[in-house]
């Protein structure tokens, strides 16, 4: 049993699973797509309430074996004190499982996506160089895929959409991309992810 704590400080129990796998489990799946994953209404307010806790994800039929961790253990991953089991794939927050999940589904490789979300993060900070930005995959929009970028203006997401063909070329230049920096160090170990960009540049400052 897991007690987690809603912003009205009412106490909620959960009573959850520690794995999940997707292909024997459309429920949590339809949940993880729609961003209500492991949430639920508090009792005394409403508000969407979700624990912060790991949890093992498997989708075989995707080629997916993810270990979850919350996001207070991210400055911990980052500096190899936290990491997944051999072979299994690193995720830091449930917003990288909602992302990885819908890349999956649109049939995308999600390097070749991360490779993108970088390029789209470098102009972004070109553009607004003293703003916290993040970029996130949010499906694919009218065949192009759609891009999230937020930091650009409070409380408020800017939303890009790259063809389907620069996807294609990321995913045809991968191999060579992967053995340059910085996605050579980016990639590295279990977790693959340019959110990891941030604190890679803050270690050489």
């Amino acid at each position: 049993m897991i007690q987690t704590r809603c912003r009205c400080d009412n106490a909620i129990e959960f009573d959850l699973p520690d794995h999940f796998d997707l292909d024997h489990d459309e429920q949590s799946k339809a949940a993880l797509l729609d961003g209500s994953f492991l949430s639920v209404a508090c009792p005394q307010c409403g508000a969407p309430v979700r624990p912060e806790i790991a949890v093992r994800v498997d989708w075989a039929s995707k080629g997916l074996k993810a270990q979850v961790l919350p996001e207070l253990e991210r400055l911990s991953a980052y500096r190899g004190k936290a990491d997944a089991p051999k072979g299994v794939e690193l995720l830091i927050g449930y917003p990288e499982l909602f992302e990885r999940i819908r890349m999956l589904r649109d049939g995308l490789d999600p390097l070749a996506v991360e490779l993108l979300k970088y390029f789209v993060y470098e102009k972004a900070q070109d553009s607004e160089p003293d703003a916290d930005i993040s970029v996130h995959y949010n499906g694919l929009l009218d065949e192009s895929l759609a891009f999230h970028i937020l930091g650009l203006k409070s409380d408020e997401a800017a939303v890009l959409k790259l063809p389907k063909d620069s996807y294609k070329r990321a995913l045809g230049g991968l191999k060579e991309s992967l053995g340059k920096e910085p996605f050579k160090e980016l990639f590295q170990g279990s977790y693959r992810s340019i959110n990891k960009l941030a604190f890679l540049q803050s270690q050489e400052d």
